[in-house]
């Protein structure tokens, strides 16, 4: 691989991110996938916002899906202070946002893709 090519800082935030995904992947069996991605995602967009919102507004949304809605945003405040104390700039902290929505969406992309491989692959059309 090439990271001895790769700057410090970019080996720093790919490892932040790399524990980010861990720490979210982990809640996975307490919430299940099907909301923790779809909820993240709002509040990761949120934060790409000129104005970014405060994850609080979004919690009728949260508060709907009751202790699971709660675990997620507990864990998106932890995210959220984990990128803050890292972050060397507004633009670093919006591009770490970006990242984790870039695979966010690919999670819950993920299954929907797999099913219609197999379904394609038992019957091909």
């Amino acid at each position: 691989m090439y990271t001895h090519l790769l700057s410090r800082r970019e080996r720093e935030r790919r490892e932040l991110l790399r524990n980010i995904r861990s720490d979210i992947e982990r809640e996975e069996r307490f919430v299940g996938d099907f909301h923790l991605y779809r909820i993240l995602n709002v509040l990761f967009d949120a934060q790409l916002a000129i104005e970014p919102v405060a994850a609080d507004k979004d919690e009728g949304l949260v508060f709907r899906l009751g202790m699971r809605g709660r675990r997620v945003l507990r864990l998106f405040r932890r995210i959220e202070k984990q990128i803050s104390r890292f972050q060397a700039s507004e633009e670093e902290r919006r591009a770490l946002f970006a990242e984790l929505i870039v695979w966010s969406t690919s999670q819950i992309a993920h299954p929907h893709l797999e099913t219609l491989k197999t379904k394609e692959l038992k019957d091909p059309v």
